[in-house]
């Protein structure tokens, strides 16, 4: 392999791994997708392949590595789709957890800005610069 290619080759991967740990900061979701995909892949896909291509005439050994090659591709639809079915339920937990902390607190989980309604409750006057009577002089100002 020519040395160019090999570092472009290298790059891109690097590349790729550094976008995709950017992107993706939770390892837990990656691990989970790779080795549900992966691990069905080396596992049984790869090498019934391997054999169907060897193994030219019909026979009951070629019928087996076909029906493992279907399981194996059974197993990598049914792990990836329950690996994602648990990260959006791992999601929605920590969401209910904010928005129960939110209520616990007397703050609004519906309002985008928590800074103006802090102020306008007057409960941290300082978290909005110029104090806790902004939301009272644009409503006099108007």
């Amino acid at each position: 392999m020519p040395e160019a290619r090999f570092k472009g080759i290298t790059l891109g991967i690097l590349t790729t791994s550094l976008v995709v740990g950017i992107l993706i900061p939770n390892i837990e979701f990656v691990l989970g997708l790779l080795g549900s995909t992966m691990g069905m892949l080396i596992a049984l896909i790869l090498p019934s392949i391997l054999f169907i291509k060897v193994n030219s005439k019909a026979s009951a050994e070629r019928l087996l590595a076909q029906t493992i090659m279907l399981v194996g591709i059974v197993l990598i639809v049914t792990g990836t789709y329950l690996n994602l079915a648990h990260i959006y339920k791992v999601q929605a937990e920590q969401t209910e957890v904010v928005i129960a902390n939110m209520i616990k607190n007397d703050l609004d989980p519906n309002l985008p800005n928590i800074e103006k309604q802090i102020s306008k409750e007057g409960k941290a006057a300082e978290a909005v610069p110029g104090g806790g009577d902004c939301h009272q002089e644009r409503t006099r100002g108007s």
